[in-house]
C-alpha cells in the first residue's frame, strides 16, 4: 500500500508539470526580419507585398472577405515561417486608399495595413471664368496631389499667371487680367495647367477666361432726314464730317451744317467767313483746324486745299492740274496731327488709281508724294469709293487705303513714297467683299492707344446695314478689332457715308453719317 501511495504522488507531480509548462508557452507572431506589418504605401500603379512572419501557432486570416482592391496568396498556415503576399490592384481613384486584416495565432492577433497611394490627379472644378472688363484677379481652385504649372501662351499678353511657389494639394492658382481697352469681348482659351500622371504621361486641362468689353453708349442715332432735314443727302461728293469749335460739322457738297455733338441735334447752316469754294471734300485736324476743298477734274482745273483756323482762311497746299494727264476726280481728304505744327494730309485720284499725300509742317508744305495705291487692274469709279489715310504726322510712318477697285480689305504701305499698286499689305479684311462701294476711315490717339474706324456704305443693298469697324492700330503690325457695329436702316440708295473719331479725355466717340441708309449715329466709347 505505501509503494501505491508513492506511484500515485508521482504520477501527480509529473501531471502538474506537464500542466503548468502548457500553460506558460505564450502565442506570438513575429515580424521577419525586413518584414512589417505596415508596409510602407504602395504605389497608385499596384503591386506585390509579402508578409512575413514566425508563430507558434497555426494560423488564420480574419477579414480578407472585405479586401475589395487585395487579394492573398494564403489564408492559413502551421506554426513556423511564413509569407503572404498581398497583390494590390492599380488605385484609379483621385483618393488614398487602406486595406486591413489580422493574422490570428492562438491568442495573438496582428493587424496588417496596406495603405495605397491615390492617382496623380489635377482637379479644378471650374474651367471657365468671367471677367469684369476692368480685370483684376482670377482665382482657379485646385486640388492636386502632385505638383503642377500653369502655361500661357505669349500671344495672351493680358493675362498673367501670379508667383505661386510650389504648387500643391489644395493649392490654387492666381491669375491677373488686365483691363479690356477694346470695346469688343476677348477670350483667352489657350492657358493650360499640367502635371505628369503615375505613368510620366501628361495631365492637361485647359482653361477658359472670358473678359467683357469696355462700355460703349449709343449718344444718339436717328434719320438723317429726320434730324437734320437741310442736309442734302443725294450728292455723290458730299457727307463728310469733322469737328470745328464745338460742333460737328456736316458737308452736304453744297453747304456746311452745324449739328450738336452730344445729341445730335441740328444747330443750323455754318459759313466760312470770306470763303466761296463749294465745299465738296472736307477734314478736320486733330487741333480742330478745318481743312476743306471743292473737289477738281484733272487735267482741267488744279485742286486747292484750304485751313480755316477760325481767325482766317489760307491755302494750305495744290496739286497743278498737269500733274494728272488723264481724268480723274480729286478729293476725300484726310489728315492726321495738327497742319500748324506737324501733319500729313492725304486725298486721292479716282479714275488713275493714285494717292497725294502732303507732309505738313508749320503750316508750309515741304514735301508731295503721289503714288499708286493697291488696285487689281481695276479703275476706282467714285471719288468717295476709296479712301487713303495717314497713320500719323508723319508720312514715314505709312499710309493706310481701303476702296472699291478689287480690293476688300484695309491696306497699308510702310513706304508711301515707293508706293505702287503691288507692295501694299493687307492689314485687316473686313469681310464685306461686295458690300464697300462708299468706303471712309478715320484715325485718332486716345489714352496711348491708337485707333482707325472705318465706314462702308453698300452700293446695292445687299440686304446690309452700314458697316462700322474700329481697329487698335497702335502696332501697325498687329492690327486687332476693337469695336463692330452694325446698324438697323433701311436700304434706299447708294449713298456716300463718312466716319469721325473725337477723342475725349476719357472717352472716344464714333460719329457716322451715312446717305444710302439715312443714318446719323454717335457712339461713345469709355
Amino acid at each position: 500500500m505505501k509503494r501505491l501511495f508513492i506511484f500515485l504522488g508521482l504520477s501527480m507531480m509529473m501531471y502538474s508539470s506537464c500542466i503548468e509548462k502548457k500553460t506558460l508557452e505564450v502565442a506570438y507572431i513575429n515580424e521577419a526580419d525586413g518584414s512589417s506589418f505596415t508596409p510602407s504605401e504602395v504605389s497608385a500603379l499596384g503591386a506585390e507585398v509579402t508578409i512575413s512572419f514566425n508563430t507558434n501557432y497555426q494560423w488564420q486570416i480574419k477579414g480578407y472577405t472585405k479586401l475589395d482592391f487585395c487579394s492573398l496568396s494564403a489564408i492559413k498556415g502551421n506554426a513556423g515561417d511564413a509569407s503572404i503576399v498581398v497583390t494590390v490592384e492599380r488605385n484609379e481613384t483621385g483618393d488614398v486608399r487602406k486595406a486591413e486584416f489580422d493574422i490570428l495565432a492562438g491568442a495573438a492577433v496582428k493587424t496588417v495595413t496596406i495603405t495605397q497611394t491615390e492617382t496623380n490627379a489635377i482637379e479644378i472644378g471650374t474651367t471657365s471664368f468671367d471677367v469684369r472688363p476692368e480685370g483684376g484677379i482670377v482665382e482657379v481652385p485646385v486640388s492636386a496631389n502632385i505638383e503642377y504649372s500653369v502655361n500661357i501662351p505669349e500671344e495672351i499678353t493680358w493675362v498673367k499667371a501670379l508667383p505661386m511657389g510650389k504648387a500643391m494639394v489644395n493649392s490654387g492658382i492666381m491669375l491677373e487680367v488686365g483691363a479690356n481697352n477694346k470695346w469688343i469681348k476677348r477670350s483667352a482659351s489657350g492657358i493650360t495647367v499640367t502635371g505628369k500622371d503615375v505613368n510620366g504621361e501628361d495631365i492637361t486641362i485647359p482653361l477658359t477666361l472670358n473678359q467683357e468689353a469696355a462700355g460703349a453708349t449709343v449718344l444718339f442715332e436717328s434719320e438723317v432726314t429726320t434730324a437734320w432735314p437741310a442736309i442734302d443727302r443725294t450728292s455723290a461728293r458730299g457727307f463728310h464730317l469733322a469737328m470745328f469749335d464745338g460742333s460737328l460739322l456736316v458737308s452736304d457738297a453744297k453747304k456746311i451744317h452745324k449739328i450738336n455733338p452730344a445729341d445730335g441735334m441740328y444747330s443750323g447752316e455754318f459759313v466760312i467767313p470770306g470763303s466761296s469754294v463749294v465745299t465738296e471734300t472736307m477734314a478736320s485736324d486733330d487741333a480742330g483746324n478745318l481743312l476743306f476743298a471743292a473737289t477738281s477734274v484733272m487735267p482741267n482745273a488744279d485742286f486747292v486745299l484750304y485751313c480755316y483756323d477760325g481767325s482766317s482762311v489760307k491755302q494750305l497746299a495744290k496739286l497743278e492740274k498737269t500733274a494728272i494727264s488723264s481724268t480723274a476726280r480729286v478729293g476725300n481728304i484726310r489728315v492726321v496731327g495738327d497742319v500748324k505744327k506737324k501733319a500729313v494730309v492725304t486725298c486721292i485720284a479716282n479714275n488713275v488709281n493714285l494717292f497725294i499725300a502732303w507732309q505738313i509742317e508749320n503750316g508750309v508744305v515741304k514735301e508731295t508724294v503721289m503714288k499708286n495705291f493697291p488696285s487689281k487692274d481695276k479703275a476706282l469709279g467714285g471719288i468717295n469709293f476709296g479712301v487713303a489715310s495717314p497713320v500719323s504726322y508723319d508720312l514715314n510712318d505709312g499710309v493706310v487705303f481701303i476702296g472699291y477697285a478689287g480690293q476688300y480689305e484695309l491696306w497699308y504701305n510702310a513706304d508711301p513714297k515707293n508706293a505702287t499698286k503691288d507692295n501694299w499689305t493687307v492689314l485687316f479684311d473686313t469681310g464685306t467683299a461686295g458690300n464697300e462701294n462708299y468706303n471712309a476711315v478715320s484715325v485718332a490717339e486716345y489714352k496711348d492707344r491708337k485707333y482707325l474706324a472705318i465706314s462702308q456704305d453698300g452700293h446695292f443693298g445687299y440686304s446690309a446695314a452700314p458697316k462700322l469697324i474700329l481697329l487698335d492700330i497702335t502696332d501697325i503690325r498687329n492690327v486687332t478689332l476693337a469695336y463692330e457695329g452694325k446698324f438697323t436702316g433701311a436700304f434706299a440708295r447708294a449713298g456716300v457715308n463718312d466716319v469721325k473719331l473725337v477723342a475725349g479725355s476719357d472717352n472716344l466717340r464714333i460719329y457716322l453719317a451715312n446717305a444710302g441708309y439715312n443714318y446719323a449715329n454717335c457712339i461713345e466709347l469709355k
